[in-house]
């Protein structure tokens, strides 16, 4: 039987690469469009030869990109399909309701929204606005 701390270490190991990857990944986000590596490596306080080797994995995947002109770092492609995947989850219309009777209980107006999509029709609510 295998000792479970051999076991686990491979993984933990594999648990904190992760966290320091999505790490980076924020990173670029928040300085994004792009930004030199020691700026990053200052960003994410850690030595930029660590978030070097990572950057190069992150290229590698297409997370990340670095421009031939300034050398600097940015968001990769894939960065990008995974945004775009977690924006098309977002339910707008829902999240936007209480704020839109908040507008409403402010104005005293019927308010309306609408959020074109992919679909045929936009996606649409409304709240009217209390008779007088």
């Amino acid at each position: 039987m295998a000792d479970s701390n051999t076991d686990t270490a491979p993984r933990r190991q594999k648990v904190q690469a992760a966290e320091v990857g999505t790490d980076i990944l924020t990173a670029l986000a928040e300085l994004a469009p792009a930004t030199s590596l020691s700026r990053l490596a200052e960003h994410v306080g850690m030595p930029a030869s660590k978030v070097h080797r990572y950057l190069q994995a992150l290229m590698a995947s297409g997370y990340a990109e670095q421009d031939p002109l300034t050398n600097h770092y940015g968001l990769g492609r894939a960065a990008l399909f995974v945004g775009l995947a977690a924006l098309g989850r977002l339910d707008v219309v829902k999240l936007a309701t209480p704020h839109l009777a908040q507008l409403r209980d402010e104005l005293n107006e019927t308010c309306f929204l609408a959020v074109w999509g992919t679909a045929a029709r936009p996606s649409c609510t409304w709240n009217r606005r209390y008779a007088p």
